[in-house]
């Protein structure tokens, strides 16, 4: 019995040793002391991204209705809330900039996508999904009622809009 009586005080012994060691060891580096520290690593600083920059304004208008005109070849809603816009210039005298189309929902919500001018040159096609991708503004998913407003210039800078409503056949 007085064995395990000695074993007992000898691992409660041990065990205090061990706890004031590191104990200790906190102590130190809390302390200021020369604890060893973790190696700092340094990143060297990249480029910071920047926005890009706005698009150019539309040309100057001049007097006279313009030369160019906008034509809506499709439009039409799916599948969710992606909308599915092709104009074409049909004048084939002049090509037309634009800012981002426009689209107005039947409860009044808008939504122009990503903000930026397009071009259609004269007699051309321009497919939204295809130039704007992902920046392409959406529709709130109805089959009717979606408006479209586009405000363009022609060449020599006269302008001109083009609105189309969604109908349920599209």
């Amino acid at each position: 019995m007085s064995s395990d009586i000695r074993r007992r005080s000898y691992s409660r012994r041990a065990a205090a040793g061990a706890l004031a060691v590191v104990l200790g060891m906190l102590g130190v580096g809390c302390a200021g002391g020369n604890a060893p520290n973790a190696p700092s690593t340094t990143i060297a600083p990249g480029p910071v991204p920047q926005r890009p920059p706005a698009p150019p304004p539309l040309p100057p208008a001049q007097p006279g209705p313009p030369v160019a005109v906008l034509a809506v070849v499709e439009f039409r809603s799916g599948p969710g809330n992606n909308v599915h816009l092709i104009l074409a210039e049909t004048s084939r005298l002049s090509g037309a900039t634009f800012s981002t189309p426009l689209l107005v929902s039947p409860t009044g919500n808008t939504d122009l996508g990503c903000p930026e001018l397009h071009r259609v040159g004269p007699g051309q096609r321009w497919d939204m999904e295809a130039s704007m991708s992902y920046c392409a503004p959406l529709g709130d998913g109805t089959r009717s009622g979606l408006t479209l407003i586009v405000e363009y210039s022609d060449d020599e800078g006269r302008g001109g809009t083009l609105t189309a409503t969604m109908t349920e056949g599209q």
